[in-house]
């Protein structure tokens, strides 16, 4: 028993002295709290920023949508447009595909299937549309970058035009025509897209 009560003291002896160490340790912690403090969550220092919340599936949702409305508003533009870059919004698109599919084992994906199910889709169509207005740019491009063909010598002496009758075009109104052609088919193009990608974007309550 006397053997037992001396370790006792002397293990109480070891818990006091350790104790009053870290009391007067410049950390300001006691032995016990030292000890204590392991298992527990640090608080954060003074002045430190406060973490960001994570944001939830539905706030990504929103921010896809948003971001495939501005793809589709610099898409779907005339062909003469002089602030598009294909380069740019395709690179903008497929970020958003990446980061789409990076959040999809989110546990709010479950209750959102539908609506990333449709804006996959949105993503599809658009990139269709971006291969469309690049095929019509080039043939735009092509139409306006035709050389006029010199006149030859056969046609320097004025012709007299018989009455009623309208002189032939020249190779500059010609340029006009198939372009104005082009912008048009894009036009058409662009009617047929927008509802498909506007039906892909809106959200199951109706809003964008």
């Amino acid at each position: 028993m006397a053997r037992l009560f001396l370790i006792l003291v002397a293990i109480a002896l070891v818990i006091w002295i350790g104790q009053r160490y870290y009391a007067d340790h410049p950390n300001g912690l006691g032995f016990l709290d030292s000890t204590g403090s392991s298992s527990s969550t640090p608080t954060p220092a003074a002045g430190s920023p406060t973490p960001t919340p994570t944001p939830s599936f539905t706030d990504r949702a929103k921010g896809w949508r948003k971001t495939l409305w501005g793809v589709t508003q610099k898409t779907l533009t005339p062909l003469d447009q002089k602030d598009f870059s294909s380069s740019e919004v395709t690179r903008t698109l497929e970020a958003t595909e990446r980061d789409m599919e990076l959040h999809r084992p989110d546990p709010g994906y479950k209750n959102l299937t539908t609506v990333y199910n449709q804006l996959t889709q949105a993503c599809l169509v658009l990139h269709r549309a971006l291969q469309e207005r690049q095929n019509y740019t080039q043939r735009y491009e092509r139409d306006a970058a035709t050389p006029t063909p010199p006149a030859s010598a056969l046609t320097m002496a004025p012709l007299q035009t018989t009455q009623g009758l309208t002189p032939a075009s020249s190779p500059a109104d010609n340029n006009a025509f198939f372009q104005g052609r082009v912008t048009t088919e894009w036009h058409e193009r662009c009617g047929y897209y927008e509802p498909i990608i506007d039906g892909l974007l809106m959200g199951p309550n109706g809003a964008n």
